[in-house]
């Protein structure tokens, strides 16, 4: 199976998509589908597969923090709707959220703050991995004016929306204005990601709404957070929070130092040519 997809070119993606067409099939014609200790090593193998997906909306570039300051620096945050674009930027870098997470409605009984409105925790009713139901949670904390805490604050103060539970937190945005009767749509916050890029340089083609999760998780893989913590933050069930580390610069400057640590230690260089 994975065979015939390397053959067509396709990505784990496409390998799943096959393994559903089997599955139905098998059904249709009443044969007996996989056992259930076959089943786990296949999505074993589905999992393994993602590190080798070459699947170009998986490979969109990160847009880390230092990229961020920069757009929110050319946004003009006293203008409700570029606040609103700032804010989503930074919700969405900060909680390492996918874009249908940042889409998904949220509400302001969804954001739960404490005393000192420093730190906020969010409420993530569904999401790709979590479909049964059951809520997950992102913490987010102040770190400075730029900050998804900071920039929710003001958002929240400007519009009043402390204790009005049922009232859409990001509201739509269409011709300029705010719409807090409807979602954004995914189709205008692709836009907005492509425009804000491009206004500061960089390639639009190679950036989407995930860029903002895989900057998250890349910003944190380069302070040296623990794996473990990175993965539980981003909600990762599997060990695809590794497709996640996108900084070249940061490898290479690891690996350099690496190996001349290991030569001056190892080999004892005196100095003198070759």
């Amino acid at each position: 199976m994975c065979d015939h997809v390397e053959r067509n070119k396709g990505s784990t993606r496409s390998v799943g998509n096959l393994l559903s067409a089997l599955k139905k099939g098998s059904l249709l014609i009443e044969e007996d589908w996989l056992e259930g200790v076959d089943q786990l090593r296949l999505m074993s193998v589905l999992s393994e597969l993602k590190f080798e997906d070459l699947s170009k909306s998986r490979r969109k570039r990160p847009l880390r923090l230092r990229e961020l300051v920069a757009i929110i620096n050319g946004l003009n945050l006293s203008d409700p709707v570029e606040l609103a674009i700032a804010v989503m930027l930074a919700v969405g870098h900060d909680g390492l959220l996918r874009s249908a997470e940042l889409l998904s409605g949220f509400k302001v009984r969804h954001f739960e703050w404490n005393h000192e409105c420093n730190s906020v925790r969010i409420e993530i009713v569904r999401s790709k991995i979590n479909r049964s139901g059951d809520s997950e949670f992102v913490d987010l904390f102040d770190y400075g004016p730029y900050s998804a805490v900071a920039l929710l604050r003001r958002w929240f103060s400007l519009h009043e929306l402390w204790n009005i539970g049922e009232a859409r937190v990001f509201p739509a945005i269409r011709y300029g204005k705010l719409d807090f009767s409807k979602d954004p749509s995914y189709s205008w916050w692709r836009k907005v990601i492509k425009k804000v890029c491009g206004k500061i340089g960089l390639e639009v083609k190679y950036y989407s709404g995930h860029s903002l999760r895989a900057g998250g998780a890349t910003d944190l893989f380069v302070c040296r957070v623990p794996y473990y913590i990175i993965k539980k933050m981003g909600r990762w069930k599997s060990e695809a929070a590794m497709l996640y580390y996108r900084c070249d610069e940061d490898v290479k400057k690891e690996v350099a130092a690496a190996f001349t640590k290991l030569f001056f230690s190892e080999v004892g260089w005196q100095g003198g040519g070759i």
